[in-house]
């Protein structure tokens, strides 16, 4: 399982890495590209805070960054979580977390879980940003996982 969701959170870190890419290779005029990408961002530091029975402070999950911005989140953010997943003691990460939403509601989710749902929450919102780059006709980088695959995964 370990291996898994480090694949997976590699996978998120290219996806996030070649969208940041694109983004610094056009000039954005839809500041709601700016507002998902960071939304991501947040998303991603939340959960890991949540997870680590960490305090999240005031972030707010929909506000427009700078780029400048953004590429220094994007690298903490991977960083973050690729060094918590390496560095997480137990292989099957069933362990049950506690955590409040951001409306403050209780819930109990399963480890595992948590950490696939931050990766499809990402996938969900570059999707959505792929479609307002294609609408101020820029061309988006191609995100799909196949894509990773056959760049990062060695076949026997």
């Amino acid at each position: 399982m370990k291996d898994y969701l480090l694949g997976l959170f590699k996978y998120n870190d290219w996806a996030n890495q070649k969208l940041l890419i694109c983004l610094q290779k056009n000039k954005i005029k839809e500041e709601r590209i700016l507002t998902l990408y960071n939304h991501i961002l947040v998303a991603q530091n939340i959960w890991l805070m949540r997870i680590n029975n960490l305090p999240s402070g005031n972030q707010v999950l929909w506000e427009a960054k700078k780029l400048s911005d953004l590429i220094e989140l994007t690298h903490k953010s991977s960083e973050d979580w690729i060094q918590f997943l390496q560095s997480y003691a137990m292989n099957s990460f069933e362990e049950v977390i506690a955590y409040q939403n951001t409306k403050n509601q209780s819930f109990e989710t399963k480890l595992a879980d948590i950490i696939i749902h931050v990766a499809n929450h990402s996938t969900h919102h570059r999707a959505q940003i792929v479609q307002l780059l294609r609408s101020d006709d820029i061309e988006p980088p191609a995100l799909d996982y196949i894509y990773f695959c056959r760049e990062h995964v060695k076949t026997i």
